[in-house]
């Protein structure tokens, strides 16, 4: 069977305005809370307990995106829309099966949840545990939320499952705002955002699949069996986060939240464009994942590079402009922004690792990359502990997270190449250094653009200039995986009839 519906490139621009329609609503509630809360003892709490929150149920949901997509677009293919149903319907089924045990694991682990804050004083960790029992409920909805989605997107109705990312935003924005002076509001809007994410879902994607007639078959066994293959890979992802947030708790009061700022910051252009989950259903149905790996890692470099050059040096202006306000004092800029500015080093291995990890899990080869994924982790705790002890503070959590991505990216091109697939190539070299020369010229140019600098105004002038600077390089550089790349966009962005790509 054909699958019809919006092609991969196409999936990413639609997909693209709609987060970027999310990111903005969400740095709105992030401002509130930035003017309000500030970086303040309970908002260190909340981060902390969102670790806990991450490992225990989060990272299933992770799961969730990439399993379900190519067993089910596996199902469609070969047996057509009545067993994809029955397949979906099953799925839904497992997903709700797993909330009920993740929440009663969430009830066990939650007394003790605050020994992962060593740092902290008793207080805070009180803090910890409430804002723990705030997000509890979320554990019903989160899964079968993700679960749905992914029969959207093997439908490829991309943005009718990251709509319901928007309805999380504005719900979350709203419950923010009206109950800003309430310590416990983040928390809170988390809860309220992913229940009415989950009821949009449910009624958008209704008819994706069946209940009537569920059976624990072989195809629920086999999910289930490659769904525990799968969670250590992703649980691998969060430990990273849990890492720097428990040797973040040792810093001044504000330092897990500046450390989460600036992580949030320079994971905006990855979560706006998600390519790993909009390229899932191309690299599971193509029959030459080489060469579309190669071209997808060197989208993912053309269009990362730049952005890290500019968030690299544009760290403070960033933080100024988007959150100095109320009692977000210039001390709480100064923090986040030296904590975004290490982390931008590695804006790179934040597009790529996903996209390789999903590959992975198509060709069925997890427990290597698994491995690799824990040494990093392990490299990192190492790192955070030998740069903290140097006395470089938050500045040197952000290097060891920057550096231990970049092992990530390394040893899964290894692992890549030994299974045959040169995804990482002496093009990608070339690619990125054409890149890094795009961004520097691009900076220059956005340089030259008067006004002040500091304000947010200011920022988006020279933010837009930077991004048509960067375009208009790319469009006259000679290189030809370059020239591919901004062609194959251009070609499905443009109708046929606007004439042939520069």
């Amino acid at each position: 069977m054909k699958l019809k519906g919006q092609t991969a490139i196409r999936g990413v621009v639609s997909v693209g305005a709609t987060n970027l329609a999310v990111r903005l609503i969400g740095y709105a509630k992030h401002v509130i809370i930035a003017a309000y809360i500030g970086l303040s003892a309970h908002l260190d709490a909340f981060y902390m307990a969102f670790a806990v929150m991450s490992l225990v149920v989060f990272s299933f949901g992770d799961v969730f995106d990439s399993l379900g997509d190519p067993r089910l677009v596996d199902s469609l293919r070969r047996e057509g829309e009545d067993s994809f149903k029955k397949a979906a319907g099953g799925f839904l089924a497992f997903s709700f099966l797993l909330s009920i045990a993740l929440g009663a694991i969430l009830l066990l682990v939650a007394p003790w949840a605050s020994a992962i804050a060593p740092g902290f004083t008793v207080e805070k960790r009180e803090f910890i545990y409430r804002s723990l029992l705030f997000l509890s409920p979320v554990v019903l909805f989160y899964l079968p939320h993700h679960a749905i989605g992914s029969f959207l997107r093997v439908k490829r109705r991309f943005l009718s499952f990251y709509l319901g990312e928007l309805v999380f935003a504005v719900v979350s924005l709203v419950v923010v705002y009206l109950w800003r002076d309430y310590p416990y509001v983040v928390p809170l809007s988390v809860t309220l955002a992913t229940f009415s994410a989950f009821l949009y879902v449910s009624f958008v994607g209704k008819g994706c699949f069946r209940m009537d007639d569920i059976r624990y078959g072989k195809e629920l066994r086999a999910i289930t069996m490659q769904f525990f293959r799968i969670l250590p890979l992703y649980l691998i992802s969060y430990l990273y986060v849990l890492v720097d947030r428990t040797f973040a708790s040792f810093l001044p009061t504000g330092g897990v939240s500046a450390l989460s700022y600036g992580m949030l910051i320079v994971m905006i252009p990855p979560s706006i464009l998600m390519i790993e989950n909009i390229f899932i259903t191309p690299l599971a149905e193509s029959s030459e994942r080489e060469e579309l790996m190669n071209r997808i890692i060197n989208g993912a470099i053309i269009t990362s590079v730049p952005l890290a050059v500019f968030t690299i040096m544009n760290a403070e202006i960033i933080v100024k402009a988007g959150l100095e306000r109320g009692v977000f004092t210039s001390a709480s800029t100064e923090m986040t922004a030296d904590a975004l500015a290490f982390l931008g080093l590695a804006l790179p291995a934040f597009f790529i690792l996903p996209i390789s990890f999903r590959l992975f899990q198509i060709l069925g080869k997890l427990v290597s990359i698994s491995v690799v994924g824990l040494l990093c982790v392990i490299s990192n705790a190492v790192l955070n502990y030998f740069f903290l002890n140097m006395g470089m503070g938050i500045k040197g959590l952000a290097l060891a997270t920057s550096l231990s991505n970049y092992l990530s990216v390394a040893g899964a091109a290894v692992l890549l190449a030994r299974l045959g697939i040169r995804a990482f190539t002496k093009s990608t070299l070339w690619v990125f250094l054409a890149s890094l020369a795009a961004g520097v010229s691009a900076l220059g140019i956005a340089g030259l653009v008067p006004g002040p600098s500091g304000s947010l105004g200011g920022l988006i002038l020279r933010g837009s200039v930077f991004l048509i600077a960067a375009a208009g390089i790319y469009c006259v550089m000679p290189n030809r995986d370059v020239r591919e790349w901004r062609n194959t966009v251009i070609r499905e962005i443009l109708p046929s009839r606007m004439g042939t790509p520069c």
